[in-house]
């Protein structure tokens, strides 16, 4: 039982797939989301020894691409609980009979980063099949299979990793049969879904590592500068992915209540001063969100708020996918007499961030 998944270096905006395992007339629509997000879906019959070129998910070529060895054939079967485009992944896929060695897959060309990897696995026509998965030097062994919940539930359609590609660029996943499966009706591999997500790098700090804070108040390590409730300075945050839009902003180490603006930018500058702060965020500028912070915390989005790339969009900006935005918060800090001076004010700055999307 073995399913091998090597990654190495491409174009940074070529390292989101979605691969379709089975026949080709059965390939999901570029609409199609499943479990991770919608874009161009690679049909791989998965052939013993067959090397299958990759496109990203806007469809065009990248040079990654994927060889597959192992398995013992297509197969397409039929749920009749499984429906539309649930069903062009799920009821095909390649199969394994050997609860030793199963189907590999080689994909060649990704960046080292982090990745968001979702693997299906799911009999359709015996969905009480277990199937199971894990990857090399990633914590998690999991099973799946069971009724057709109705959508793509994690631990019954499908297995999720979060995978670290090192300098090397190459991991291993493995999915085939579980310790209590059959052999006689072996495991089925219906596709998988890759996002990187390890684009989201912090900078422009006020901690006195580059450029002076206006008034030499430099804030605790990573932070903006300083200000006047000596908090150590306002720290921006970011977690979730990008593909799909989960991402949220979180600044710490605020003023109490102050109200808050979050940027985006377009491009990146030297720091300059900006109130008793620093600013590295630049070119087209839109205010995302402002918020009042609680407690010195505030992030966004929350509630019925749109997602940051809607939200953008809703601004006259919206981002392909690909493409890099500057983030930082700045906030009310009305102490005049904290930092006085030409470049001082009663606003302060959090840290930068940039984020590939």
């Amino acid at each position: 039982m073995t399913l091998a998944l090597a990654l190495c270096a491409a174009p940074l905006s070529a390292q989101n797939f979605n691969l379709d395992f089975g026949e080709p007339a059965n390939q999901p629509p570029a609409t199609y989301a499943a479990a991770a997000g919608p874009g161009y879906w690679n049909s791989i019959r998965a052939e013993n020894g067959h090397d299958y070129p990759l496109r990203d998910l806007a469809g065009n070529a990248t040079g990654v691409h994927v060889f597959t060895s192992g398995s013992a054939a297509p197969i397409t079967s039929t749920d009749p609980s499984v429906t539309g485009d649930d069903a062009l992944l799920m009821n095909d896929g390649t199969i394994t009979y050997d609860s030793s060695f199963g189907s590999n897959f080689y994909v060649e060309g990704l960046a080292p980063g982090t990745y968001d990897l979702i693997v299906y696995a799911w009999r359709p026509d015996v969905p009480a099949q277990m199937a199971e998965t894990f990857v090399d030097y990633t914590i998690g062994l999991y099973d799946t299979g069971g009724a057709w919940p109705g959508g793509h539930v994690q631990g019954i359609t499908y297995a999720r990793f979060t995978v670290t590609v090192f300098g090397n660029g190459e991991i291993g996943v493995h999915s085939g049969l579980a310790g209590s499966a059959d052999p006689a009706i072996g495991a089925v591999c219906n596709g998988m879904q890759l996002r990187r997500i390890e684009e989201q790098t912090p900078f422009c700090f006020g901690d006195g590592s580059g450029s002076a804070c206006p008034c030499g108040n430099s804030g605790a390590p990573g932070h903006g500068c300083e200000n006047s409730s000596s908090t150590g300075g306002a720290l921006l945050t970011s977690s979730g992915t990008t593909i799909p839009d989960e991402l949220v902003l979180a600044a710490t180490g605020e003023k109490p209540t102050a109200l808050t603006i979050f940027l985006q930018g377009t491009a990146s500058v030297a720091a300059v001063p900006y109130g008793d702060g620093l600013r590295c965020v630049s070119g087209s500028l839109r205010r995302l969100f402002v918020r009042n912070a609680s407690g010195g915390a505030v992030s966004v989005p929350q509630g019925v708020d749109p997602s940051i790339t809607a939200r953008s969009s809703q601004l006259g900006d919206p981002i392909p996918v690909g493409a890099t935005r500057f983030y930082m918060t700045y906030y009310r800090d009305p102490d005049a007499s904290f930092c006085p001076g030409p470049s001082g004010g009663t606003f302060n700055a959090s840290n930068c961030l940039s984020v590939h999307w």
